[in-house]
Formats: structure tokens, C-alpha cells, sequence
């Protein structure tokens, strides 16, 4: 029955052919959106599916089962004249798997049968075209690998700089660009999914501070990770190479449960008409390397050391921002790319790793802070996925 019904839903007859990336997005566009459709008895109407059925969806599928029911009544009442073949002697259930086959094996029974099952068929809408010419466009899931790009703007809001007298908030901005390298789980199992797995390598520059940290406008080498989690951060990196060998159905498992939100399905993404938020804290994060490309020169006010009460320190500082809320305001999908806008808050510190003093000659170095820092990034992200 289960089988009888998916057959007149739009995703299922608009070409079930291709990988599974495909056959997943594929069927949920054309269940959305509708197909024109033409059963084999000649009858004409617009199909949707599953979530998306109406009411005529319902009396076409509703009609087909009823009389498919009437014929299995009629079998277990023994009115068929249904007969089995002299030599049939099946005692396991046959090796036939309906999802992976292309044909339909030789069926047990006598064509005089067949008929039977014509009413029962032409009810049911003609499948789309293969792939070639006429075929229907067709649209894939953000499954598998991908390389993609991605940039950003941000904002940022710092609690004071650098220097133990610099208290005072300050705010900054900033670009990013990256080469992003990934695995796409994204809407494998349902819309709340999320197995998105990368790492970016890229650069960042951000503005002069606005405020009294004193900082001025400076680069970064960027590294960022995202790896979906089972309970907490990290532990399917390390159960997936203990367990391969021990409990190989286990990682996938863990895997899944992590896509959906985790063991305690708290990041489970949101679903709404201005887009799909998600909590996203533990995640995804990034290191921003401040200072190691090129020297970096930072005033720091220091009382005391003449001849101005402050001190130019040359400083490298290594800044950690982890992602608490995301917001994914559109998403669309071709055939091999996929373009998003995403919105993410986050937290994190700038700590200095080493400094030098530039001037003034023979001052003490300085006492340096660590900074608490906070903001929002909006970014583009593009992926290309193989076929």
C-alpha cells in the first residue's frame, strides 16, 4: 500500500534515477511545488506530495487503494481464481529489492492474471522522462564532498584593548574571505538536519577600533572547523577511529543522532518563514592569527613611561570566536552548487601570544590583557559539489 501510494506523489514519479544527493532534493522540490501529471488510463491533474497533498491528491490515492483492497479481499476470500504455481516452493522472502532494481523479476502466477492488476495500474500517473533530452531539471542535496568559497562581514564589539587601563568598550569590523574544504549532511534525514562538515583556510582584515582599546586596523590568517557532535564537542572524532574496528554500525549511528541535533537534540534546527535558526554554540569556531604575517605595532597607554605615558608594542595575538546562534536566511539549490547567506552570533577572547616594544628605546614592556570580544558575522557561503 505504502508503495501503491508513493507512486502518486510528485517526487516519486519525476525520475527517481540518479545518486541519492539527487534523488533527495529532487523529490522534495516536486512535492512542494507540484508537477502536471498524466495517468495511464489518460486523465490529466497537478500532483504535489507527502506533507504537501491536497485534497484531490488525496481522493486519486484514496480511490487506487480502495480498489487494490478489494482485490486483496477478494484473494483471501479465495474469489480470484488466483492460482500458484505447481512447483512453487519459496521458503524465504525473495532477494528482491524494489528500491535498487530497475525491472521487476518474472512474477509467480499465470499471465491470465495479469489483467487483474491493469485497473489497479492505470490509475497510477506515467513516470517522468530519464535522464536526456526532456527530461525535468533536476536539483541536488547538499550531500557529499564540496570545496566552496566563503566571505563575510562582521562586526565586533570588544571589552576594552589590550593595555590593564584600557577598560572601556570599543567596536571594530571587519572582512573575511576563505577557501572552504567540506562534507554536506545537510537536510539528509529531514529539514531540521544538520551533519555540515569543513575547514576553512583563509585570510581576515579588520578595521581601526572605534573606542579606547586603541587598536589599529590589522590582518589575520584565518582557520575554522566545523564538526557536528554526538554529546559534546569533538567526541565523534575520537569514537569514529576507536570504534571502526569494534562496533562499525556505531559511528554511523552517532553520526545521524549528531545530524539531528545530538544525543540531547538541543541543536536541532528551527524551521520559520524568515529562516532556520539553529544553536549552533560548540559546533563550529575559529582562530584568527593576528600578527604573523607581517609586524603589527599596538599603542598601549602606560603611565609613568616618559616621554608620552604610553608604549608602541609590536604584538602577535591568536583570537578564538565560537559560534552561538545561527540564522540561515535563504539557501537555493542547482544541480552541482549551492549559494547561502547565513547570520551567526558569536563570543570569544583576543589573547596576546608575544610582544616586543617599539619605542620609546629601553621602556618595560607591558602588562597585556586578554580581550572579550563578541558580534555578529553575516556570510556568503558557496559550495561546488561533485556529481
Amino acid at each position: 500500500m505504502h508503495f501503491l501510494q508513493d507512486s502518486f506523489a510528485a517526487g516519486h514519479f519525476a525520475g527517481t534515477w540518479g545518486n541519492a544527493a539527487l534523488r533527495k532534493v529532487t523529490h522534495d522540490y516536486y512535492n512542494e511545488h507540484g508537477l502536471e501529471a498524466v495517468s495511464w488510463d489518460n486523465r490529466s491533474f497537478v500532483a504535489l506530495g507527502d506533507a504537501n497533498m491536497q485534497p484531490g491528491d488525496a481522493g486519486r490515492v484514496a480511490s487506487v487503494v480502495r480498489d487494490s483492497l478489494a482485490q486483496l479481499a477478494s484473494a483471501l476470500d479465495d474469489k480470484t481464481g488466483a492460482t500458484v504455481a505447481a512447483d512453487f516452493q519459496m521458503t524465504e522472502p525473495e532477494g528482491f529489492n524494489v528500491c535498487r532494481e530497475s525491472h521487476f523479476p518474472a512474477a509467480v502466477g499465470e499471465l491470465r492474471q495479469i489483467p487483474a492488476l491493469l485497473p489497479i495500474i492505470a490509475q497510477t500517473p506515467l513516470p517522468t522522462l530519464s535522464a536526456g533530452k526532456g527530461a525535468l531539471p533536476r536539483f541536488r542535496a547538499e550531500i557529499g564532498p564540496f570545496i566552496g568559497l566563503a566571505s563575510a562581514v562582521r562586526g565586533m564589539a570588544l571589552g576594552g584593548g589590550f593595555g590593564s587601563t584600557q577598560s572601556g568598550v570599543g567596536a571594530t569590523g571587519g572582512l573575511d574571505a576563505a577557501v572552504r574544504l567540506g562534507l554536506g549532511l545537510e537536510g539528509a534525514l529531514n529539514d531540521s538536519s544538520d551533519g555540515l562538515v569543513f575547514l576553512d583556510l583563509g585570510v581576515r582584515q579588520d578595521s581601526s577600533e572605534l573606542g579606547g582599546a586603541s587598536i589599529p586596523g590589522r590582518g589575520a590568517f584565518v582557520v575554522r572547523v566545523r564538526v557536528p557532535f554526538w554529546l559534546i564537542p569533538g567526541d565523534l572524532l575520537v569514537a569514529t577511529p576507536v570504534l571502526a574496528f569494534t562496533s562499525p554500525q556505531k559511528p554511523k549511528k552517532m553520526a545521524m543522532r549528531s545530524a539531528n541535533g545530538g544525543l540531547i537534540p538541543w541543536q536541532t534546527g528551527i524551521a520559520t518563514r524568515m529562516g532556520r535558526f539553529q544553536c549552533v554554540l560548540g559546533r563550529e569556531m575559529g582562530l584568527s592569527f593576528y600578527g604573523y604575517a607581517s609586524d603589527q605595532n599596538v599603542v598601549i597607554p602606560t603611565p609613568g613611561v616618559p616621554p608620552a605615558n604610553r608604549t608602541v608594542v609590536k604584538l602577535r595575538s591568536i583570537g578564538l570566536d565560537v559560534l552561538i546562534l545561527e540564522w540561515r536566511v535563504f539557501r537555493s539549490f542547482s544541480l552541482d552548487q549551492s549559494p547561502g547567506l547565513r547570520i551567526h552570533f558569536y563570543a570569544g577572547f583576543d589573547r596576546p601570544t608575544s610582544s616586543s616594544v617599539v619605542e620609546p628605546v629601553g621602556a618595560p614592556k607591558p602588562s597585556l590583557h586578554t580581550i572579550v570580544t563578541g558580534g555578529v558575522t553575516v556570510v556568503f557561503d558557496w559550495r561546488h559539489y561533485r556529481h
